[in-house]
């Protein structure tokens, strides 16, 4: 249970992330195998194929009859408290909401398997959400530099 997921080092038991990602994928893999790559919603057969090239790793959902597409991201992540985190992150961050007005006092430890083995990735998302709210340019600056990440590389 427990040891399926974590690692040890110097006596301290750790949340391993690479095992946390090798445990969704292979419950999605599980699942779209029982679904036998697709499922029928109000009559409708929606193709369900998973690309696992890195993480996060995406499912593509589509279906003919609707011309329906979209991209699924997956990626395992814990939500943790601020306070959580060591104090000098704490006070980075108690700074930036400070500064942008933001109440938001949560993040993400996400699970990237190529990045590290045994260290999560902290995600500000809602922080970032909640600075963008009401910013409609610097919104679309964001996406465009999505857009341009996710086209180039």
């Amino acid at each position: 249970s427990e040891r399926k997921l974590s690692f040890e080092n110097e006596g301290v038991i750790f949340l391993s992330p690479v095992k946390l990602f090798d445990l969704v994928q292979s419950a999605a893999d599980r699942s779209i195998s029982n679904l036998n790559g697709g499922v029928y919603i109000s009559g409708k057969e929606y193709k369900v194929k998973k690309d696992y090239v890195g993480a996060p790793f995406t499912l593509f959902v589509e279906c003919e009859e609707d011309n329906f597409e979209c991209e699924i991201d997956l990626v395992p992540s814990v939500s943790l408290e601020i306070n959580q985190l060591p104090r000098k992150v704490q006070d980075r961050v108690r700074v930036i909401n400070k500064n942008f007005n933001s109440r938001v006092n949560k993040c993400m430890a996400i699970a990237l398997k190529p990045a590290d083995r045994e260290r999560f990735e902290i995600d500000f998302h809602d922080i970032e959400r909640d600075i963008l709210r009401n910013r409609e340019v610097a919104k679309k600056v964001v996406m465009l530099m999505k857009h341009l990440r996710d086209i180039k590389g």
